[in-house]
């Protein structure tokens, strides 16, 4: 049995490219994309070169021809997590916290064949300004949604937008004190509690 599902692996890829040119070159296709989905339409591997109909393509049914291949990307409520970074805020807190971003795609040529990993692109911009403009809240700023999405998205969108995309929610998904801030913290209590019992005594 497993050398007969070797046989039709072996075989599969062996006509996989076949299959795939004989899709390429398929005089008409026919694709189907939903609300959230944008598109653009590559002609011998370049961008449409004529206006009519256009490259880039939106939600509905899109006929192409032979020789083009349609590149389909998620464009409506995107989502990207960050990993966990250690940021320090204008009070001289230390905080770790993970942050996700919601993000639409506005111009799906750069942000998919301009962008190679756009996530990742993304998501370093999004870590690197939020670091710096950590710098001038309280820890108590950085958890208001709210003000942090305004003052964040005019930054991060002069930056993305060569990208094709926009940002439009910031939210902190999960936050705690940096294990250096806690140690620092406790030894200020002990401190002042050793400062106040000594001066009442």
């Amino acid at each position: 049995m497993e050398s007969f599902v070797s046989l039709l692996q072996a075989f599969s890829e062996l006509v996989a490219p076949a299959l795939r040119f004989v899709v390429w070159a398929w005089p008409l296709k026919v694709a189907w994309m939903h609300d959230g989905e944008r598109g653009v339409i590559c002609t011998l591997g370049r961008v449409r070169a004529w206006r009519w109909p256009q490259a880039e393509r939106g939600p509905g049914v899109t006929l192409y021809g032979p020789c083009e291949e349609l590149f389909r990307v998620p464009a409506l409520n995107c989502w990207v997590d960050t990993p966990a970074q250690t940021l320090m805020t204008s009070d001289g807190k230390v905080v770790i916290i993970n942050a996700a971003y919601q993000y639409e795609v506005v111009n799906v040529r750069a942000a998919v064949l301009l962008t190679e990993k756009r996530e990742e692109t993304l998501s370093g911009i999004l870590m690197d300004q939020t670091r710096q403009h950590a710098n001038e809240l309280t820890w108590k700023q950085l958890l208001d949604s709210e003000n942090l999405t305004r003052d964040l998205c005019g930054r991060v969108n002069r930056r993305v937008s060569k990208h094709g995309l926009r940002l439009l929610t910031v939210m902190i998904t999960d936050w705690e004190p940096h294990t250096t801030q806690m140690a620092c913290d406790a030894v200020d209590r002990s401190v002042a509690a050793f400062t106040n019992g000594g001066t009442d005594g």
